[in-house]
């Protein structure tokens, strides 16, 4: 008789109410902890085993209702939005699933070789002509092996030779440089 009276007493002092469920068949509730507080929110798992999925995080509680139990979202979702966000899901499935064929067919087509280039193996090695003698080759090779003949100087070039930073940015590294400062001495 008395677990009677206490399930009554506890059942009027804080009353538990069934708020909704997720489309797994998960069930929420809340209750109110005192007049001070804000409520309790609670989720009971659905039959067979599967809050341990959940509690091993093979499984995730839909986000809606996660941000319900944490008081985040006041008010608890609706089928509606969770269903509309099973849709949105799959439509995100989806478009990344879109989105990695092309970028496998495109990886595909950049490491195929081009069948316009030859490859390295099919170019022919130059070899020099029978008919030719050495000083021909070898000022072949010197006009081959030539700087480019040099140009007039441009407005760009001159403003490059005035520019006052050309010397620190060619002695410029990346490596830190050690710093120490000057002493100044001011008059007295």
């Amino acid at each position: 008789m008395s677990s009677f009276v206490t399930r009554l007493w506890r059942r009027f002092l804080s009353p538990t109410g069934f708020v909704g469920r997720d489309l797994e068949g998960n069930k929420y509730y809340e209750r109110v902890a005192s007049a001070a507080q804000r409520t309790k929110r609670t989720v009971k798992y659905r039959e067979g085993g599967d809050m341990w999925t959940y509690v091993d995080g093979k499984r995730r509680l839909p986000v809606q209702w996660t941000s319900w139990l944490t008081h985040t979202r006041p008010h608890p979702p609706t089928i509606a939005e969770l269903q509309a966000d099973v849709m949105r899901q799959e439509r995100v499935r989806i478009n990344a699933a879109i989105i990695d064929a092309r970028y496998a067919k495109e990886h595909v087509t950049i490491e195929a070789p081009n069948p316009k280039q030859p490859l390295v193996d099919d170019v022919q090695v130059n070899e020099p002509q029978p008919h030719l003698n050495n000083t021909e080759i070898s000022q072949e090779a010197e006009q081959a092996h030539a700087p480019p003949p040099r140009q007039e100087r441009t407005a760009e070039s001159t403003s490059r030779a005035q520019d006052p930073f050309r010397l620190a940015r060619q002695n410029a590294t990346d490596e830190p440089q050690a710093w120490a400062p000057k002493s100044v001495q001011r008059g007295a």
